[in-house]
């Protein structure tokens, strides 16, 4: 051995500059992590503001299919998503919250473009067709 004690599991204290230097080390993660976090913050778009973002997780085809009826009826799956919501309240036999689009006020768009071009092609593939 080379002059030292073997320590029994504990820690050695800490001595008044390693305190100091621990202190400060901590002071200057904090700032660096609040100015990084400032930096990383950005202003929500105003069609976000006073509106909460809600996450339902689907299957891959799933999301597939409603980007390919938004596209197919000249909407997007955000409109289509709260006509859903919308359908679900009525559904349920309760008046839909007011931040959703009245049914009435909101029917469903109706097919644009090549309508039944997408849907042809996935019949297809359900029967087994080339």
């Amino acid at each position: 051995m080379s002059g030292r004690k073997a320590q029994s599991g504990r820690r050695a204290k800490a001595g008044k500059s390693d305190m100091l230097f621990t202190h400060a080390a901590e002071n200057v993660a904090r700032e660096v992590t609040s100015a990084g976090s400032e930096k990383a913050r950005k202003a929500k778009p105003s069609t976000r503001l006073n509106k909460k973002g809600l996450v339902i997780y689907v299957p891959a085809d799933v999301t597939k299919g409603l980007r390919r009826l938004a596209i197919d009826r000249d909407t997007t799956v955000q409109e289509l998503g709260l006509l859903a919501l919308s359908l679900l309240f009525e559904h349920c036999g309760l008046e839909a919250p007011a931040g959703l689009p009245a049914l009435a006020r909101a029917p469903v768009p109706a097919p644009t473009g090549a309508k039944g071009r997408h849907r042809t092609r996935v019949a297809a593939r359900g029967t087994g067709a080339p």
